[in-house]
């Protein structure tokens, strides 16, 4: 069940949706409990745009049913994310996840609403987030994080700030390619060209 779920999920990521609709139901069938599968079937319904009430329902009910469970929570702000969900709603779901998290992981709820912020344009709300939760973060995470931050700053007119939370996204990670294209476009939006090219 669970490599038609991958499966299905890597279709989808291609637009491939009548593919990936039948890894679904094999998933279904062979694993009908397990929580992904709801996830690949609302992915499904929002790209070929047959989302209805009753998905996000069932969203709603799963992550109630466990508001620390991460996979139920991010289903949900998915559904609300694509269905134009008011940002109320998104924010009280983030908050509840968050109060259900243990304590060293409390910030991932904190930053999908930072990421939602950001989306929304909310830049100077998203930017407080990002900055509360930066300084506990390693590896990957603190790497996605500041790249995110970075962008930011750049809409709020701070390109030091930007660059600098770049250049160490970037030197943490010199290999991560959406890394390499957004400094190196703003680099150049910068004019600072040289810097751009290498």
């Amino acid at each position: 069940g669970g490599v038609h779920f991958q499966y299905g999920d890597f279709l989808i990521d291609r637009g491939r949706t009548d593919e990936a609709t039948l890894e679904a139901k094999r998933a279904r069938e062979l694993s009908p409990n397990d929580p992904r599968i709801q996830r690949l079937e609302m992915k499904i319904a929002l790209v070929s745009g047959k989302v209805d009430d009753g998905i996000g329902e069932k969203m709603r009910q799963n992550f109630e049913k466990d508001p620390s469970n991460s996979q139920a929570a991010t289903s949900y702000l998915m559904f609300l994310a694509r269905s134009g969900a008011a940002l109320q709603l998104f924010e009280s779901v983030c908050l509840e996840w968050q109060k259900a998290l243990p304590a060293d992981k409390k910030h991932i709820a904190t930053r999908a609403l930072a990421d939602h912020l950001a989306e929304s344009e909310q830049y100077d709300r998203a930017r407080e987030m990002y900055e509360t939760i930066l300084d506990n973060l390693t590896g990957e995470e603190r790497v996605h994080v500041l790249h995110n931050i970075a962008i930011v700053y750049d809409e709020l007119n701070m390109q030091e700030k930007a660059e600098a939370s770049w250049r160490e996204a970037y030197t943490l990670n010199s290999s991560n390619s959406t890394i390499q294209a957004a400094f190196s476009q703003r680099l150049a939006n910068w004019g600072k060209l040289d810097m751009a090219v290498k």
